[in-house]
């Protein structure tokens, strides 16, 4: 559909299409009023040079060939062959000039035939004033076109040929523009059936992971909470790729409160645990393979802490999860237990990310459990919280 567009936009783009065909109309009947091959051209030149030479050319033939026919005196081809006869007479004494009696002979021919040549041309000449007035005219013309498509004569052949090219192309794009908006009008069409096709199981879908996202925060601590995918139609007739509609998560996080967009509404903690529920709602339809969630813990303890916890590890058990938390219950749920550190060397401080094996890990939630006095009841209970989380199945969560 945005290709059709385009194609549509290029041929608005050039302005009056008509107007430009209909001066490159004009511009190739006043070019198809000559001929404009180059060979043609040429000749016209070469032809009008001819007759406006034509009375010089006439004179100095005919003199030539009155030189040559011996009318003013001895024509050469009679002086040559007199002494021709003369060495002929000598030739017994010095055979030697035999040579030159036919080197003699031969020039004798070519006067003759020199001298027959030029009446021939001499005869074909004429003087055609009517003839060279009209070729005179057609240079004119020809000099004007050049000047008028500022193009040189011999570039006038080249010059109409791409007028006509353009004037074919423009023809054909107008002809083509009933077939290109019939195409938009029927792509817009079959945009509208799949956006309005779209939209209906955007609406099933929105319920569904609304009742569920709801639910789950209830589990997350967020009691009387819940979820709703609002449709808000798109304003305007430009299709979208997206759609014929903005999604828009709509949120009340406690009992009571309006309905508002989950992206103004939300605090940090509250949006980690909505991201969460809609992650584990949406397990078996998301394609994301990381997920970070950061104060997912925030404002919430004990049992509901527990729950924030299983999910997280459920959702590590199909995806790759990293969460920062500070409540054990969280912590121990992990299928692994990074401590990052931050320590002070000289004027610089580094922070070092540590992975903990199963007793250092011990250690820590019993560190998150009881603070800094660590005793054998609070490593119990630590020990406790992850064998217990470790031997949970997924499915249980």
């Amino acid at each position: 559909m945005a290709g059709i567009q385009r194609r549509l936009a290029d041929i608005e783009s050039a302005g009056d299409v008509a107007e430009r065909i209909d001066y490159l109309d004009h511009q190739l009947r006043e070019l198809d009023g000559e001929v404009l091959e180059p060979e043609a051209i040429a000749g016209v030149f070469a032809q009008h040079k001819r007759l406006a030479n034509a009375s010089t050319l006439i004179e100095g033939c005919g003199r030539s060939s009155e030189a040559l026919a011996g009318e003013d005196g001895a024509a050469p081809a009679d002086t040559l062959r007199a002494v021709q006869a003369t060495l002929a007479r000598l030739a017994g004494d010095e055979p030697r000039l035999n040579e030159v009696m036919d080197l003699l002979e031969g020039a004798a021919v070519q006067a003759e035939e020199a001298a027959a040549a030029l009446e021939r041309i001499r005869d074909a000449l004429e003087l055609d004033p009517d003839q060279l007035q009209e070729l005179e005219q057609r240079m004119s013309r020809l000099h004007e076109l050049a000047r008028k498509h500022r193009v040189r004569i011999d570039d006038l052949h080249e010059h109409r040929e791409q007028l006509r090219n353009e004037l074919d192309g423009l023809r054909e794009a107008v002809d083509g523009v009933d077939t290109l908006r019939q195409e938009l009008g029927q792509a817009a069409r079959q945009w509208r059936e799949a956006a309005e096709a779209l939209g209906g199981k955007r609406a099933k879908a929105g319920k569904r992971l609304g009742k569920a996202v709801s639910g789950l925060m209830e589990e997350l601590g967020m009691s009387g909470g819940r979820l709703e995918v609002a449709l808000e139609p798109i304003e305007g007739d430009e299709p979208d790729p997206n759609g014929a509609e903005r999604v828009e998560l709509m949120v009340s996080a406690n009992p009571g409160m309006p309905l508002r967009p989950l992206r103004r509404v939300a605090s940090g903690g509250e949006l980690s645990r909505i991201s969460l529920a809609i992650e584990v709602a949406s397990l078996d339809r998301d394609a994301v393979a990381t997920m970070v969630f950061d104060e997912v813990d925030t404002g919430i303890g004990g049992g509901v802490a527990e729950v924030v916890g299983q999910r997280l590890r459920a959702l590590g058990s199909r995806r790759q999860v990293l969460c920062v938390t500070h409540l054990p219950q969280v912590a121990a749920q992990g299928h692994g237990h990074y401590r990052v550190d931050k320590q002070v060397q000289g004027k610089a401080t580094h922070t070092r990310v540590s992975r903990l094996d199963p007793e250092a890990r011990v250690e820590e939630v019993s560190r998150m459990l009881g603070g800094l006095e660590i005793t054998s009841e609070t490593r119990a209970h630590a020990r406790q919280m992850l064998d217990r989380a470790a031997a949970a199945s997924p499915q249980d969560a």
